[in-house]
């Protein structure tokens, strides 16, 4: 497989290429000459894009793939960075050319570099094969992809989720509720009406994430494609989605999923582990999680957490430290030095005196990290669409919320 070429990238060439092409011959024209030229030369002429000589194992991004994944299964895919990850999942949806057997065996020398022309007559004549009933992409259904960058459009929120469809109103709250949406509908001026401005300008990261994964899953499709659509999110936000979205709401539907979210790929059905493109290993998760790429990622990951730990701590004794200082400082005002349960304390000093910022300590050490095992997990296990089953009152109740402090204030 290799990538298309995008088309917005090919029209930011041609603009440079077309910018240099002309500074180059309007050089030594005045400003008469130059308008006469403006007004002649053609517009519509494009110049074509030099490509820089490339080997065929440059070209092709995905190798020796043989992957099935079964209807209403959950499948994630992980891997270093750059193994080919996004890469699949846009072979996946058609986005890429397939290079046959054949053609590799024409060119030979995987090894050799490709020069501008041959690489032209490469891509059209790849372009131009008839796929039809032995395409070595098949999917049965119906489809929806959320990009790991979001895609908002210009519009109201619920614009953005519906995406043309039609309105149902059980389909919208559950949507809604699962991709944890309400507690930012609730601060929203006018909830799920409020105007969002382009490329969801007036949205966080993780709002727009969540904004986009809930358009992909309103529409309930056979097959959801996820590109890390979670790495944007809080820790119990991202545990949440995995519940209600992944395992709950989407469970009838075949989920593939890209995500560095090591936490939960034991709830996957079928794991895929890639690396340079290629299929490393693939199985249930009982059976490759002793495989060697999983111990790495996995001690990357419980040394992070320990990371982020120990930096908790050295923040939490500097705001200690910086507390006794302005204590010393200030011998008239008595500070509260105790870090108890409800550790968050509010400071004001009077106008004209030292100003001290808010201090958040953490009560409890550094905790070694330790893995949960099966029988806590099916111990706190609850049904993660218990809280999406409502009542038909219930759901006017969570669409009056959904309108938002505006619904509010005129309710």
């Amino acid at each position: 497989m290799t990538p298309k070429l995008d088309q917005a990238d090919k029209d930011k060439i041609r603009e440079k290429i077309k910018k240099k092409e002309y500074e180059k011959k309007t050089e030594s024209m005045g400003k008469i000459r130059k308008a006469c030229f403006d007004m002649c030369s053609s517009k519509a002429k494009k110049p074509q894009i030099p490509l820089k000589d490339r080997t065929l194992n440059q070209i092709i991004s995905l190798k020796d793939l043989d992957i099935n994944i079964e209807k209403g299964s959950f499948t994630v895919i992980i891997g270093a960075t750059g193994a080919g990850k996004t890469t699949l999942l846009n072979s996946m949806i058609g986005e890429l050319i397939h290079v046959p057997d054949a053609t590799c065996k024409e060119i030979g020398d995987y090894t050799r570099g490709i020069k501008d022309g041959e690489q032209r007559a490469l891509e059209d004549e790849l372009c131009n094969i008839d796929l039809t009933g032995k395409s070595p992409i098949t999917i049965n259904g119906t489809t929806s992809f959320c990009e790991q960058q979001p895609w908002i459009q210009n519009g109201k929120l619920r614009e953005n989720v519906l995406f043309g469809k039609e309105f149902e109103k059980r389909r919208y709250v559950e949507t809604i509720m699962a991709c944890q949406l309400e507690p930012d509908l609730e601060i929203m001026p006018a909830g799920d009406d409020t105007e969002i401005g382009e490329k969801g300008i007036n949205l966080s990261g993780g709002q727009k994430a969540r904004v986009a994964l809930a358009r992909a899953v309103y529409a309930r499709p056979d097959v959801l494609f996820m590109d890390d659509p979670i790495s944007a999110l809080d820790a119990h936000v991202r545990k949440s989605i995995f519940d209600e979205v992944f395992v709950g709401l989407m469970k009838d539907s075949t989920r593939i999923l890209v995500t560095h979210a090591v936490d939960f790929i034991h709830l996957a059905d079928h794991v895929i582990i890639l690396k340079d493109g290629k299929v490393e290993a693939q199985g249930a998760y009982e059976d490759i999680k002793k495989h060697a790429y999983m111990a790495e990622i996995q001690e990357i990951h419980i040394k992070n957490k320990r990371e982020l730990e120990k930096n908790d701590i050295w923040e939490a004794l500097e705001e200690v430290s910086l507390l006794k200082r302005a204590q010393s400082s200030l011998p008239t005002h008595k500070l509260s030095t105790d870090f108890g349960e409800n550790a968050k304390r509010r400071m004001s000093l009077a106008p004209g005196k030292l100003f001290l910022r808010q201090v958040t300590m953490k009560e409890a050490p550094v905790k070694e990290i330790k893995e949960v095992s099966d029988s806590d997990t099916e111990s706190n296990k609850t049904n993660p669409m218990e809280r999406l089953d409502l009542l038909e009152e219930e759901l006017d109740e969570k669409l009056e919320e959904f309108k938002g402090v505006a619904g509010q204030l005129d309710g």
